[in-house]
């Protein structure tokens, strides 16, 4: 970043592989920096991210309506606020519900496929099962699936599997795994407009852009022993 600062570029998106505080990444720089995918507490500078409270609510209201009364979640790595977001936000609407998530339900994770492997392992060891499982991101989703898949357990008739992340490996598996969208083309359409505002001297009416995610409910039907594959958007 001190390279760009040299080379004179007019201004800087920042991108981060996670969504992270990134203060004590980013160096005092002459040029407007827009954070993408991560935030800065200090308040500095403007960022664009997305919601992580009202759909993980959208999310547990959809496997309450469908009748789950055990529900259990693979959660993320202990540290990261999204992580710590998501369980609080599931926790709750399902509290506003009347259900409860209870503490043998919740599966440790840090984001990776063989972290669904773990928790479908300690799934198969409880004598009460959760009839559904919310992993708090795709790869612990798909690890879970793949597991309980191998192990002859159906799904969704035995126990239905959300992610999160509308990862490419949403488009393989079988059946497809109903997701949460995150808008990363609209994350960098909007960074993009806010740093065209920053470098013309106009100042951006919010420092902090959330934009709302998509929950994708995936099915598929046979027609004419055609396997048709469907998602329909909350």
């Amino acid at each position: 970043m001190k390279l760009f600062n040299k080379t004179q570029i007019d201004g800087l998106v920042y991108v981060a592989m996670h969504d992270r505080d990134v203060m004590e990444l980013i160096p005092k720089l002459s040029i407007p920096i827009v954070l993408v995918y991560c935030y800065d507490t200090s308040k500095k500078n403007y960022y664009v991210t997305y919601d992580n409270m009202d759909v993980i609510a959208d999310v547990a209201e959809y496997l309450v309506k469908h009748g789950h009364e055990k529900i259990g979640v693979i959660k993320g790595a202990e540290d990261p606020l999204p992580s710590q977001k998501r369980l609080r936000s599931f926790i709750t609407q399902l509290e506003k519900a009347g259900k409860e998530l209870k503490e043998e339900y919740i599966f440790p994770g840090a984001w990776e496929f063989g972290d669904g492997v773990k928790a479908y392992e300690r799934f198969k060891q409880l004598e009460e099962k959760p009839t559904a499982i919310f992993a708090m991101n795709d790869l612990m989703a798909t690890g879970f699936m793949d597991a309980a898949l191998n192990d002859g357990v159906r799904i969704p008739e035995d126990v239905s599997v959300i992610g999160f992340d509308n990862r490419q490996e949403c488009r393989f598996t079988r059946p497809r795994l109903t997701t949460v969208d995150i808008p990363l083309e609209k994350m960098g359409e909007k960074a993009g407009q806010v740093l065209l505002d920053l470098i013309s001297g106009k100042t951006p009416e919010n420092r902090k852009v959330i934009l709302p995610c998509e929950f994708l409910e995936k099915f598929s039907y046979l027609n004419q022993q055609e396997e048709i594959l469907c998602e329909r958007k909350f």
